[in-house]
């Protein structure tokens, strides 16, 4: 009872706060409309179950970016990780909440990859710090997670933002600023400047296995 109990004042501590930072943000008026970013259909849902039986495990969880990376991360995972990934194009993180709870009612303790947020930059900024809030609580006492970024043309609401403070605010929290790199090479995204090419798949796939190794002190050595 007593590490229950624990769990649940961490949690509640976690959304409590970053509900606070953010409502900064709310209160100074931050965040103007955006366009909707453009949702790619292709594969979607992708749910990808593999690796070495007795290796650490990791959940990666996201949206159409998620989908498209899917196979090139599983390769990548492969010979060291016992993984999953769940993708599912236009998904918001409410959308993908009830997968976290699902999982960790199965699997109470392992790392994750969260790549979520580009569907939710052009929806109410309450709703979206809303979401966030509850997305780090919900993980608050996983050992090691880390936050993918969204591409800075979409992040009028500075989730990005949001990420990077959690992630120097909680020492299981960990930032990949894909977005900023992903904005920066146009021959990793499509022409909607949000979803990556098959090199920039290839790309974050790297990116995300490297994050887990240099910050997850269970990763694999």
């Amino acid at each position: 009872m007593t590490s229950q109990r624990a769990t649940t004042v961490s949690t509640r501590r976690v959304v409590a706060v970053v509900c606070a930072v953010a409502a900064v943000s709310l209160c100074a008026g931050a965040g103007s409309s955006a366009a909707a970013p453009v949702i790619i259909p292709a594969k979607s849902p992708v749910v990808l179950q593999g690796g070495t039986r007795h290796a650490h495990r990791v959940f990666v969880i996201g949206d159409s970016i998620t989908v498209i990376t899917a196979d090139d991360l599983a390769k990548v995972l492969r010979p060291h990780w016992r993984y999953e990934i769940d993708g599912w194009s236009g998904i918001t993180i409410a959308g993908q909440l009830s997968t976290i709870d699902d999982e960790l009612a199965t699997v109470p303790s392992q790392d994750w990859v969260v790549e979520l947020g580009t569907n939710d930059v052009w929806q109410q900024l309450s709703a979206t710090i809303e979401q966030f809030a509850n997305e780090v609580g919900t993980l608050a006492d996983q050992p090691c997670v880390i936050l993918v970024t969204v591409t800075p043309r979409l992040d009028t609401v500075d989730l990005d933002g949001w990420m990077l403070w959690v992630s120097r605010s909680f020492p299981n929290f960990h930032l990949l600023d894909w977005g900023t790199q992903e904005y920066s090479n146009p021959a990793w995204v499509r022409s909607d400047r949000v979803h990556p090419t098959p090199a920039g798949a290839v790309v974050l796939a790297d990116d995300e296995v490297q994050a887990l190794d240099a910050d997850c002190p269970s990763a694999p050595r």
